[in-house]
């Protein structure tokens, strides 16, 4: 359904977020 989709994509969307706050963290100097 389009809800299961739209779960989907969010749960994709919110761990690239993760990822990249993770990436910027590690780039950034304490």
């Amino acid at each position: 359904t389009v809800y299961d989709m739209c779960k989907a994509i969010d749960q994709t969307m919110v761990i690239e977020g993760i990822t990249l706050l993770t990436k910027t963290k590690d780039t950034l100097p304490n």
